[in-house]
């Protein structure tokens, strides 16, 4: 009765690992561009097209401030505390596995944006462009790398606890579209390269994949 439960929960592993391969390849191919320098010429076009010919940004003023109020959605405040929350939560609801999921993945994320910046070393923008004040190495975009790795890690986790179809997709999107705002807020604002920003998405994705293949093992051995 539980084989053809168990065949798609190993094609579902197998479907999730392909994808969570092809991400990886696409962030090692994008790290490569950029760091040859294949990247800069489309990142300054994009740039250059978010600002008047004075270096001011298009569009009202108001899309200033609200770029602003989006990129704090990925704020290492505003992303630290959510994790507290969600973590003290989940461990007052006796779910050990899935807080120590979030823990591990948020903690473990900073540390592999930290050392990609570190290693990689790519410079932001020109001062003349920010909107705000940064600083720190550009790629990959720290907002955009980990509103995606926790967005996302919460949003597959929540996914994975529910049975209704149209909720994981809400859930899903939902992160997709915080994570997808964070990142153009920080073009809009002038701190970040495009490729940063898609650098860090990519890297986020891999990294929330990641988490719930490894939280999906450990569920199904402790349910054996």
């Amino acid at each position: 009765m539980s084989y053809p439960f168990d065949r798609f929960i190993e094609r579902k592993v197998v479907l999730a690992f392909s994808f969570l391969c092809a991400l990886t390849w696409l962030l090692v191919k994008l790290t490569s561009e950029v760091i040859e320098g294949d990247a800069l010429r489309v990142d300054q076009i994009i740039v250059q097209a978010l600002r008047h010919a004075d270096n001011t940004p298009i569009g009202p003023p108001a899309l200033v401030d609200i770029a602003r109020d989006i990129t704090a959605l990925g704020s290492p405040i505003v992303l630290s505390l959510l994790v507290i929350v969600t973590t003290v939560g989940l461990r007052l609801a006796q779910q050990q596995l899935m807080a120590g999921a979030v823990l591990v993945s948020s903690m473990s994320g900073f540390g592999a944006t930290l050392l990609m910046k570190t290693a990689i070393a790519r410079g932001r923008p020109a001062a003349a462009y920010r909107l705000i004040e940064v600083s720190g190495m550009g790629f990959p975009s720290g907002h955009a790398m980990m509103s995606s790795v926790i967005y996302l890690t919460l949003a597959i986790l929540v996914a994975k606890a529910s049975r209704e179809v149209r909720i994981k997709l809400f859930v899903l999107s939902v992160a997709m579209t915080l994570a997808g705002l964070v990142g153009l807020s920080r073009v809009y604002l002038g701190v970040h390269w495009f490729t940063d920003v898609v650098g860090g998405w990519v890297a986020g994705a891999v990294w929330a994949l990641a988490c719930w293949i490894g939280v999906d093992r450990l569920s199904q051995g402790v349910q054996s």
